[in-house]
């Protein structure tokens, strides 16, 4: 049994059948959360406010939360991954007249990292709930975790994009019979204003997902229902009255972004040369993002 003092629950049993009475919140306020039958989901039977119930036995509330050890070993392996990406990022400004680096594209490289970077901080932001930190503490991060997310995103693939559209744009001119000219090819500077169309449209839906009320994302706590006479329990989780509208309006968005980059990979998948071909990266990392939005998405 775990034992959190701060959250006491109190219940009564009334001809073999527990019945929640009062739900105590110590460290915030004393409050009346839900009264009724905890094995059944029959009619409410709430008690007036102030009158003393006839018997009744306190328990603990079982919350549910990040343990700190599985805290520490994602933000031990986290930090590991922003080392070794923040070596990747030096080695690729060191060499990046290398011919291999060159061909790469250096410029967008550092975009693309800088990307990993921060969906890598993501992973330690995600890992910090209200058994770490304070309730209020918690929900704020619940708002600040989905612009990491937008931006991250935008960043690795507005460069994936941006490279892969450049390839395609010196194919498809090729192919005609056009040969791309120095001043006809496209530079890093057309890149970088993809790149910031993107962010500005990400930081538009931002704003507006934190200045409208119904979309603001707060965390909430939902309670556990109960199986086999064990202890009630809860868990918080970040959302908001209107996540059914502007959550599917964010993978819309996003989905377009993969679509085009699955694209431009089709287009040059038949690439000879090794360093411009990421048509097999681009598809298993669109693929990855797929799963991982169908296995998180209720």
């Amino acid at each position: 049994m775990y034992d959190k003092p701060e959250y006491v629950l109190v219940c009564s049993l009334y001809s073999g059948v527990d019945k929640i009475l009062l739900f105590y919140d110590v460290c915030v306020e004393l409050r009346r959360v839900s009264i009724g039958n905890i094995k059944s989901t029959g009619s409410v039977n709430l008690i007036p406010e102030g009158q003393i119930f006839p018997g009744g036995t306190p328990v603990t509330f079982i919350i549910e939360t990040i343990t700190l050890t599985i805290f520490i070993v994602y933000t031990v392996l986290s930090i590991v991954g922003i080392i070794f990406a923040v070596v990747c990022l030096l080695f690729n400004c060191y060499f990046r007249k290398k011919m291999i680096i060159h061909l790469s594209g250096p410029s967008m490289n550092v975009v693309f990292i800088i990307g990993i970077i921060t969906l890598y901080l993501l992973v330690i932001l995600f890992g910090i709930d209200d058994g770490l930190v304070s309730f209020t503490a918690a929900s704020g991060l619940c708002q600040f975790r989905i612009w990491v997310a937008v931006l991250a995103f935008s960043l690795i693939y507005g460069a994936i994009l941006s490279k892969t559209f450049r390839i395609y744009y010196v194919l498809r001119k090729a192919r005609r019979g056009k040969p791309s000219t120095s001043q006809k090819t496209i530079q890093d500077w057309h890149m970088f204003i993809l790149i910031g169309v993107l962010l500005a449209i990400d930081v538009v839906y931002l704003l507006i997902v934190t200045a409208v009320p119904e979309a603001i994302l707060r965390l909430e706590t939902q309670l556990i229902p109960t199986v086999n006479g064990e202890l009630p329990s809860k868990y918080s989780v970040c959302t908001s009255t209107g996540s059914n509208i502007w959550i599917p309006i964010l993978l819309a968005y996003k989905g377009v972004e993969l679509i085009f980059s699955l694209f431009f990979a089709f287009e040059t998948r038949k690439i000879r040369v090794k360093e411009l071909n990421d048509s097999k990266m681009i598809v298993f990392s669109v693929y990855s993002i797929v799963l991982a939005v169908i296995a998180i998405t209720p």
